[in-house]
């Protein structure tokens, strides 16, 4: 299944509203062949393969099993007759669920689901996500310093962490459908959001989410969210974004609107990476309050990761739900 987790992974983002999904084949015990999802969601991962029968195929999802723009792969799959199919975790699209599985084994193929489960979901979490909550799959993006600063008073913040934190800020655009920054950021910042890793075609779509501020001006690449000067209802957006098939999600905010997120429960990845700088008390919160905050992570949070980038640190936290 490894290969094909890693075939799914370089595809996260680039496969629009179809999941970011990798296949390998296998013949003779030999690694003959690993696809994924094409940019934009088609070919779908299984039909780019030369099966023959006898040959062991390991996928991260469930092949589909409705007929749509293409055949479905499950049927593709079985016709091809493989001896083994290995998966990684079911597609909960009530159309394929279960279903694809059945069709494989029905032909007389040997399936086995649940391979690297976790693994998988974490690779094709946007599209898992945007299936079963209807809402893009969040990772929350904080650059503090180490006394949980983000910016001097007057709004200076270049730069507070160092090129490697930056790359791998960029590394974690390179993975998105969308960015969503607030307005009070959009307009102090005038951040353009890009992808600088020199990987064509990998720059997300940019939205500001509407505050108090007046935006006088926009580019052409980036669309207002919410209601003009009015509190926002981010779950309802969220929903707007997974409708408009948006599944992965990185926002770039400052402290308030990514406390108002924590507190809505609406993250389910944090990467926060920290400097050694020290700015006082003076200096802009990284994140704004929390209501009714224990001395606790905020509920079902955990730290997954926690490792060097140069002279910064990135820790990673996940929400277990």
């Amino acid at each position: 299944m490894w290969p094909a987790l890693q075939a799914a992974q370089r595809q996260r983002g680039q496969t629009g509203k179809n999941p970011n999904v990798g296949a390998a084949l296998w013949r003779h015990g030999r690694l003959v062949d690993v696809v994924a999802t094409g940019d934009g969601g088609r070919p779908h991962a299984e039909s780019q393969l030369n099966i023959l029968p006898g040959d062991v195929l390991a996928v991260t999802l469930e092949p589909c099993a409705h007929e749509g723009e293409t055949p479905a792969c499950a049927r593709l799959v079985a016709d091809a007759r493989p001896s083994k199919v290995y998966v990684g975790c079911l597609d909960p699209d009530p159309r394929t669920s279960g279903h694809g599985l059945e069709i494989m084994k029905e032909a007389g193929i040997s399936v086995q689901a649940g391979i690297c489960e976790h693994k998988a979901r974490h690779v094709m979490a946007g599209f898992l996500t945007r299936m079963i909550h209807q809402r893009p799959h969040v990772r929350l993006k904080l650059a503090m310093t180490r006394d949980g600063r983000s910016a001097l008073a007057d709004g200076r913040s270049q730069w507070i962490t160092g090129f490697e934190a930056r790359q791998h800020g960029h590394l974690l655009r390179a993975e998105a459908d969308a960015i969503m920054v607030g307005a009070a950021t959009f307009i102090q910042d005038q951040p353009t959001l890009t992808c600088r890793l020199g990987l064509s075609g990998r720059d997300p779509e940019i939205f500001v989410l509407s505050g108090r501020e007046e935006i006088s001006s926009l580019p052409k690449n980036v669309q207002i969210l919410g209601t003009s000067g009015g509190q926002q209802d981010l779950s309802q957006i969220l929903r707007q974004l997974a409708q408009e098939g948006i599944g992965n999600l990185l926002v770039e905010s400052g402290g308030r609107l990514a406390a108002s997120l924590l507190q809505a429960e609406l993250v389910d990845e944090l990467y926060c990476y920290q400097s050694d700088l020290l700015l006082g008390a003076n200096a802009r919160s990284a994140l704004g309050a929390l209501k009714d905050q224990e001395l606790l992570l905020p509920k079902g949070m955990i730290v997954k990761e926690r490792r060097q980038l140069g002279q910064d640190q990135l820790t990673r936290y996940v929400v277990e739900r």
